[in-house]
């Protein structure tokens, strides 16, 4: 079994707490991927599990395993780096080969294993090339290649397609995916990309200031946030934030309304007395109609993305925050809108996330979190 269990872990450097307590559990076969802003702990979790880092505090289990204090060449796991880490002065052959020979395997067992490595990633035809002699998607396979030659049980990335260009990271992305149907094997990977979580992942474990803030299945966290941070960090554009004021509050939910926002009933749970609230609405959600109304948003620019358009609006008022940056709308390439013009927003209720004052969602009363 190559399931990985964090409890309680801890990580510090020089007195400042990185990694703050967590728990997680990884399943054995599961693609898993953390994501996060920079800065939030995710490479360094990643180094923790790998044992390149010691941990401070806590319990760090691998197949049932406690491994806190085994050496990475112990813990049955395989590395991949952002610099993709390939030795220069060797063929593609001996850099996929180079662990096994350190492990001492049988020259024939060492060559049969890069081999059958080799035409996994498709490599066949590049084994006597070096490094230098690759494009950057190859020297990536490599680097793969090198980690599951050696027939780890879990396999480790550090953000491995940063260093690559837009059409490589999609056609590595449709590779990595083959490669964990294909292997079955424990993968946890990590990157800030969250259109790679959300393509890749099983499970995503969303990090914050070194603690998690959600983990769960991409649906489970573009549906039904746990906070302001996810709902903000998973999808692209990222969700709508609106000031809002609450009028009535009852059993069957929760009256509404703010800048640019009608009087509208949402079917939340009740807010205990909080009075303000923040709505959230997904780009993709909202609707604009032309309105010369007061409290109408306006078009401040249109970029043009062939299928669709993107609408961003200024506020009723005329200004802008930094939390509101400016809301946007996914709307149809043959919108005939024009920067200036006045619109109202609508949504489905559907579709409307509530979070109180700390930006924890509201829940709805009779829905239940998303199974995984």
């Amino acid at each position: 079994m190559a399931d990985v269990r964090l409890q309680q872990v801890k990580k510090e450097f020089g007195g400042n707490l990185i990694i703050k307590g967590v728990d997680l559990e990884i399943k054995n076969g599961e693609f898993a991927v953390l994501v996060g802003p920079s800065g939030c702990g995710k490479s360094t979790l990643l180094r923790l599990i790998a044992g390149l880092e010691s941990i401070s505090d806590g319990e760090l289990h691998i197949g049932g395993q406690l491994v806190n204090d085994l050496p990475p060449r112990e813990r049955g796991v395989g590395m991949v780096f952002q610099s993709y880490a390939l030795y220069p002065h060797m063929t593609v052959f001996d850099n996929i080969a180079f662990g096994l020979k350190l492990a001492g395997q049988d020259k024939e067992a060492v060559r049969q294993r890069v081999m059958e490595t080799a035409k996994i990633l498709q490599l066949d035809e590049l084994m006597g090339r070096k490094p230098k002699q690759l494009s950057g998607g190859q020297r990536q396979r490599v680097a793969i290649g090198r980690a599951i030659a050696r027939e780890s049980d879990i396999l480790l990335m550090d953000e491995p397609l940063s260093n690559l260009d837009a059409a490589l990271r999609v056609r590595m992305r449709v590779e990595i995916a083959r490669l964990h149907k294909l292997l079955g094997s424990t993968m946890i990977y990590v990157t800030h990309d969250q259109t790679e979580a959300m393509t890749l992942a099983d499970k995503i474990v969303v990090l914050n200031a070194g603690h998690i803030e959600q983990a769960g299945s991409p649906r489970e966290l573009f549906e039904r946030p746990a906070n302001t941070f996810v709902a903000g960090f998973i999808g692209s554009p990222k969700m709508n934030f609106f000031d809002v004021e609450v009028s009535t509050s009852d059993e069957q939910g929760v009256q509404i309304q703010g800048k640019g926002i009608s009087a509208i009933r949402l079917p939340f749970a009740s807010t205990g007395g909080t009075s303000r609230l923040t709505l959230g609405i997904r780009p993709e959600h909202m609707q604009l109609t032309p309105s010369n109304d007061q409290h109408s948003f306006t078009v401040s620019n249109i970029e043009y993305l062939g299928n669709e358009i993107y609408v961003y609006l200024l506020p009723p008022d005329g200004t802008s925050n930094l939390d509101m940056n400016f809301p946007v709308c996914r709307a149809p390439a043959g919108n005939e809108l024009a920067i200036g013009d006045k619109v109202a927003v609508s949504f489905s209720v559907e579709h409307a996330h509530l979070f109180d004052g700390d930006g924890q969602a509201l829940p709805r009363p009779g829905v239940t979190a998303i199974e995984c």
